[in-house]
């Protein structure tokens, strides 16, 4: 097991790819990967470092907090066959200052579909792979941009790169991908 370090108040990294337990919790947009006992000693469990502020979601990885863009693709893929409840998809509409019109069409469901789930029931695989994209992507605009006001206000602005709003192109995995293609020459300061 790699442990974490702490590379600024806002982030962890990992220094190689990190083994994981076998049990998994999750908790609001969170998977906490608790480590398999038998093949790790106490002394290589990593120390927790929280991440500071609420700009960013994020994942907790071998007991590290890490913003969900930077977290291995195998945690975000256990929490997707875990199937994401209401209260995470509600968390991160607050988060993402949506309504549930505009979720719905991101997440390509009708708004009955996010209204008729009870507070801890699950969502099929296929939306909550959608919304690991969307909390990804926006993970990822937090830190680009620095706020989440910021970004949260750019996804509604018309862009050139795009021909667009970039929130009009999130409802695919392709317009997703293009979007962080833009936020990706913003983050190196191309003009985008």
């Amino acid at each position: 097991m790699v442990p974490c370090i702490k590379s600024s108040p806002s982030t962890c990294r990992f220094k190689s790819r990190i083994k994981f337990g076998k049990q998994i919790k999750v908790d609001y947009l969170w998977v906490k990967i608790i480590p398999d006992m038998k093949s790790t000693s106490k002394k290589t469990l990593p120390k927790t470092y929280p991440v500071t502020g609420e700009e960013s979601f994020t994942m907790q990885v071998n007991e590290c907090d890490v913003p969900v863009y930077r977290a291995d693709n195998f945690s975000k893929i256990r929490m997707i066959h875990l199937g994401a409840t209401r209260q995470e998809l509600d968390y991160f509409k607050t988060k993402s200052d949506l309504d549930y019109e505009s979720l719905a069409k991101m997440l390509n469901v009708t708004k009955a579909t996010l209204f008729n789930r009870k507070e801890n029931q699950r969502f099929d695989s296929s939306l909550s792979e959608r919304l690991m994209a969307l909390t990804d992507l926006y993970s990822y605009g937090y830190n680009v941009m620095e706020s989440r006001e910021k970004f949260n206000r750019w996804m509604k602005t018309e862009n050139v790169a795009l021909q667009g709003r970039p929130i009009d192109f999130a409802d695919t995995l392709y317009g997703i991908s293009e979007i962080k293609n833009i936020l990706g020459r913003i983050e190196y300061g191309v003009f985008s």
